[in-house]
């Protein structure tokens, strides 16, 4: 009987919507819902296909520190012989959980991770830290009655939240890629990171690469802490940038700042300023901040949730004092070379 030989034909697989397709489709949209569901469901996915992702993901530094802290001894992951993960799991009063993370040590005894997300370009969590609080209740949860239980949001800004665990998407996005770096044999793994960022390439995540403000009367506390905030609402729905730039007299623009961090919190809310001070935020980044909402000029306003955006300390000076081309009242975005060389420069959304 003659042996079948191996095929070195070339396939490829794209799925169609609206008769469009990417040119390369994956595993990952093949998933139902939203983009949300789909990059919650995704994630759940390559939890359970990858064991040592899933692993190297509970070593995470707030993740590990948290393990520790509930189970009151050092984290030892060859103490675990098995993980159930599970998507959109039921509650009791008939909610859906993101991602359940159930834990089972040698010593018989459990633990569980519950993890809420929201999609990578939404900035609104809409009382996330409710939400998955209440999924924590003991009982709300059939199988996870009695057992210890962590709380952990992954947001696109970072959430000072107590008693969770707070991650960014960006974070997650840049943990993958250095894991696939590493395990270049987790193909799927690697779809699932470009199925996510709709990028292929070796970068840090973000959505724009500059993002323009006009400098208000407020920019000299700017300059002061290299802090910028803005209400954290749709109207200052800002694309996550790589760097930001501030337009001064006449729409020049003079430095380019790179962003370090970008967190959101109510600087008004006691238990918000005590969970950053808990945060594994660099002590000199708390102290901008605290520096920056303690300023006598401050405006604080009641209930209201701000952005803050930590700027680097080190920024480039555009020497050729760039400007847009037309009057621009709003933010907008520009590319990092045309900011970089140019004089006159068109908008992003006008090319």
């Amino acid at each position: 009987m003659n042996k079948i030989k191996k095929s070195k034909i070339k396939t490829s697989f794209r799925l169609y919507s609206k008769n469009k397709s990417d040119l390369q489709s994956s595993v990952f949209d093949l998933i139902s819902g939203d983009r949300e569901t789909k990059q919650t469901k995704g994630l759940a996915y390559v939890f359970s296909l990858y064991p040592d992702f899933l692993l190297k993901f509970l070593e995470i530094k707030s993740v590990q520190s948290q393990i520790e802290k509930t189970i009151e001894r050092e984290y030892d992951s060859k103490e675990i012989y098995k993980i159930e993960v599970s998507a959109e799991k039921m509650t009791k009063s008939k909610k859906r959980a993101d991602i359940v993370l159930k834990i089972h040590f040698k010593k018989k005894h459990s633990l569980a991770i519950i993890i809420e997300a929201k999609s990578i370009k939404s900035g609104n969590i809409n009382n996330i830290g409710e939400q998955i609080s209440f999924y924590m209740k003991n009982g709300e949860i059939e199988d996870l009655k009695n057992i210890p239980i962590i709380g952990l949001i992954l947001t696109k800004y970072k959430h000072n939240i107590s008693q969770v665990i707070n991650l960014e998407w960006s974070f997650i996005i840049n943990f993958i890629l250095s894991f696939c770096k590493k395990k270049p044999e987790h193909k799927i793994l690697k779809d699932y990171f470009n199925f996510i960022t709709n990028i292929d390439n070796d970068m840090i995540f973000f959505e724009k690469e500059v993002l323009s403000i006009p400098a208000g009367r407020s920019f000299s506390k700017v300059e002061k802490h290299d802090i910028y905030d803005c209400p954290n609402n749709k109207n200052y729905s800002y694309k996550k940038p790589l760097y930001v730039t501030f337009r001064k007299t006449k729409s020049v623009m003079e430095f380019l700042y790179k962003i370090e961090e970008i967190i959101v919190l109510n600087p008004t809310d006691e238990n918000e300023i005590i969970a950053l001070n808990n945060s594994t935020l660099s002590t000199g980044i708390k102290n901008r901040i605290l520096n920056y909402i303690n300023e006598p000029s401050y405006n604080k306003q009641e209930g209201i949730e701000k952005r803050f955006y930590v700027l680097s300390k080190e920024k480039i000076e555009l020497s050729q004092k760039p400007k847009p081309a037309g009057h621009i009242q709003k933010h907008t975005y520009f590319s990092l070379t045309d900011i970089l060389t140019k004089k006159v420069l068109i908008p992003e959304s006008q090319k």
